[in-house]
């Protein structure tokens, strides 16, 4: 869903993603540097062998990222749903455009679930907004929909959720916040920012 977006001010990226937490869980981004690719390790690397070198650069950022949001130089897989296989005491989620990497990690103990996503500010053309907009969906557009229900999907995959599609998820927004109900089985409540050139949900899960 990406386009040819410009990279985001700095300031504005890292003060939206600050209110979008609230203090709730560690989050941050990072340009996507395709220098990074030689400090991944031999199984990090081994994941994207074959990988175009942008994938290469985005899959490298975000490893680098999520390790300064852990504090920790742990080796950072991938799980078959294309999550970030991180440490059992936290979780966490990534997403890039193809510019910046997106994280957020947390506490097990405190958070059960998190899910973040990020698009650049474009246009979706009506045949595709119609596979990610169901009738009943309330939304200002279909990138705001896509964007959420992309979050609450990641935040549904960590709980062991299965493969769903965007129709499979319905969705309410309003003033910045939304309500997403995945196939009726969990309904989760999630964050929305706009700054930057870009949109970006994040759905945190509280632990019970």
């Amino acid at each position: 869903m990406t386009g040819a977006e410009p990279g985001p001010d700095a300031s504005e990226m890292t003060a939206m993603l600050d209110a979008l937490v609230g203090g709730r869980a560690t989050v941050g981004w990072r340009p996507i540097d395709a220098a990074l690719v030689a400090d991944l390790s031999d199984a990090e690397s081994a994941a994207v062998e074959r990988a175009v070198p942008r994938r290469q650069a985005e899959f490298a950022t975000g490893r680098s990222l999520m390790r300064s949001l852990l504090g920790r130089d742990v080796e950072i897989l991938r799980a078959a749903t294309g999550a970030p296989v991180l440490p059992p005491d936290v979780v966490g989620s990534l997403a890039h455009d193809r510019h910046v990497a997106v994280g957020v990690v947390a506490e097990a103990a405190s958070l059960r679930a998190v899910g973040i996503d990020v698009e650049p500010v474009h246009e979706i053309e009506h045949r595709v907004a119609e596979l990610i907009v169901r009738p009943d969906d309330v939304t200002p557009d279909a990138l705001t929909a896509f964007v959420a229900k992309e979050a609450a999907y990641k935040a549904w995959s960590v709980l062991g959720g299965e493969m769903l599609e965007h129709h499979d998820v319905s969705l309410i927004v309003e003033s910045g916040r939304y309500w997403a109900d995945l196939r009726g089985e969990l309904v989760v409540n999630g964050e929305l920012g706009r700054a930057a050139g870009r949109v970006v949900a994040l759905v945190l899960i509280p632990a019970t």
